[in-house]
């Protein structure tokens, strides 16, 4: 069975960066705020839209007459309002059997599954909302890869020199706020880190017992805070490898890809080439298989992502940073997408 495409955009906990919520933050001069913006992009893409976010009544507003946007309050945990508010604003969209039972019950869950096991391969698209120049163009390459090579989680990564090329055309000092942008690892397709642009199956996320994991994934995301991390990282493996004897066995290779992927990215902030000289450089296709083999599901990698997919906004710094920058970062990618 077939689905239109749906995007998924949590606003992610009720923080504020310099007194605003971010995905109501307008930074450029049409008035729309971020979300808005990237709502806007991700259906000029052909794609329906499910998001969460706290003080939600403007968007309500704004889509009340789209039939293609779902607009839900946030919750406290990422991963709780990416599956449960999903799967809420997912079912009455996609027009999936309604679900008598409350979302935050993976019991109840895995019981609709089983009723229902077509929802199993329905696939979500996902995306930050955070990213103010996230774009209609890297919606669809995140789409085309996979309708072109189908997978159970697809995780887009772009390469840092694309933001090092921005930088030496502009000149505006994108490197000297703490950004975890130069965070990344060297591998044999180039020198990547993970960006705005995901895919997963939620219904298979839950079946194979995989919530739990994502959490602690996202609470010690290694891509983007480093070696300091891996620990975190390590256990959250541990306990996702422990649910059977042969995921256990597996656990190995790619408990070694974590500890790789934060030493290179410890390497690379202090500027340091031995540890990367002596774990050498990342087989994105190793990292594939091992984190298949681990997590039970078929796990790919897109290393193609846009500069546009790493540029978002960490911190009040940051967020001044766009504000200032916004018109000339955004010309700049204009004119590379008529390149």
């Amino acid at each position: 069975m077939s689905y239109e495409p749906v995007l998924f955009l949590p606003a992610g906990k009720p923080e504020k960066i310099g007194g605003e919520y971010i995905p109501h933050t307008i930074l450029d001069s049409n008035g729309k705020p971020i979300l808005e913006n990237i709502i806007n992009e991700a259906l000029s893409a052909g794609f329906k839209v499910v998001t969460t976010v706290r003080d939600s009544d403007y968007f309500k507003k704004t889509y009340k007459e789209n039939d293609d946007v779902r607009i839900l309050e946030s919750r406290e945990d990422l991963v709780d309002s990416a599956l449960y508010g999903l799967m809420e604003g997912l079912v009455d969209l996609v027009g999936l059997p309604k679900f008598r039972k409350g979302w935050n019950n993976n019991r109840d869950i895995k019981k609709y599954i089983k009723e229902n096991p077509e929802v199993l391969d329905l696939p979500v698209f996902y995306a930050g909302a955070d990213t103010p120049f996230i774009s209609k163009e890297d919606f669809l390459n995140l789409r085309n890869a996979y309708e072109s090579n189908p997978s159970d989680i697809l995780v887009m990564m772009s390469d840092v020199r694309k933001a090092n090329k921005l930088e030496e055309e502009l000149k505006m000092g994108l490197f000297d706020i703490d950004s975890t942008i130069l965070n990344h690892c060297i591998t044999d397709l180039g020198y990547l880190r993970v960006a705005n642009g995901k895919m997963f199956k939620p219904f298979k996320a839950v079946k194979h017992g995989l919530t739990g994991t994502f959490q602690i994934a996202y609470n010690h995301r290694v891509m983007s805070k480093g070696a300091s991390e891996i620990a975190g990282m390590a256990w959250g493996t541990l306990l996702l490898a422990g649910r059977s004897a042969k995921s256990f066995w597996n656990a190995g290779g790619f408990l070694y890809d974590v500890v790789q992927a934060g030493s290179h990215i410890w390497a690379t902030k202090k500027g340091l080439d031995w540890p990367i000289n002596l774990l050498g450089k990342i087989n994105v296709e190793k990292v594939e298989r091992h984190t298949t083999k681990v997590m039970g599901v078929d796990v790919r990698i897109l290393p193609n992502g846009n500069v546009s997919t790493l540029l978002d906004i960490d911190d009040e710094p940051s967020l001044d940073f766009f504000r200032e920058n916004y018109t000339a970062i955004k010309s700049y990618l204009n004119s590379e997408k008529k390149v």
